[in-house]
């Protein structure tokens, strides 16, 4: 649990950029979160070698993403990330994200709010969270299905069709949206929503 009344559910952080999957309770607490991340590492950084400025070359992207299987699915995407990059064989290698504290093995400098990511995840036990979390991450690794997904990078929302349909009704003051069948791999089937037309890198700011 972290301030600005946002809970973590999960987090990566690699040598470039950061992930991060929570809760908020509004819009501004996205922005003070990112912005208190931004400048705390931007001056511990600054400080350790000298420097001065912005640490992180852009800003942040967000995506809603809906409970139950699609939020496990973007945990997982979390913490492969390292592993896609070829830094590490498996997340349990890569000290730096969440891993260790979603199987309970961290017992100090804990941050996610495990009992609220239990009950959006249908209230599973911890236990049930291990086996499918693990499961899953081992079958991914096993298949090689280790390639960057669109969806968890680049879209407004993530989740099942009508999830979906109902956060574009939401975000009308957006630009053109896309509905796309992203995954017909899961149990549900899982679509995404895009801005048409706007790289990744050119979105600025929260939702």
């Amino acid at each position: 649990m972290i301030e600005n009344k946002v809970s973590l559910y999960s987090y990566s952080i690699t040598k470039n950029h950061v992930h991060i999957l929570a809760h908020v309770d509004s819009r501004e607490s996205v922005a003070r979160m990112m912005n208190l991340a931004s400048s705390v590492t931007a001056r511990n950084y600054n400080r350790r070698e000298e420097k001065t400025g912005a640490f992180w070359e852009h800003q942040y992207h967000c995506t809603i993403v809906e409970t139950g299987q699609h939020l496990l699915n973007c945990i997982n995407y979390i913490h492969l990330n390292m592993v896609r990059a070829g830094a590490v064989q498996e997340p349990a290698k890569w000290a730096w994200c969440s891993h260790d504290e979603i199987m309970e093995k961290r017992s100090r400098y804990k941050m996610l709010d495990l009992d609220r990511l239990h009950g959006l995840l249908g209230g599973i036990s911890a236990k049930e969270l291990h086996e499918s979390y693990c499961s899953s991450i081992s079958a991914q690794i096993s298949m090689g299905n280790l390639q960057r997904s669109q969806q968890w990078t680049e879209a407004l929302a993530v989740g099942s069709k009508s999830f979906i349909e109902s956060v574009s009704t939401v975000y009308t003051d957006r630009m053109k949206l896309d509905k796309k069948l992203v995954s017909d791999q899961t149990t549900d089937q899982e679509w995404a929503i895009f801005e048409e037309n706007t790289p990744y890198r050119a979105r600025k700011g929260g939702l």
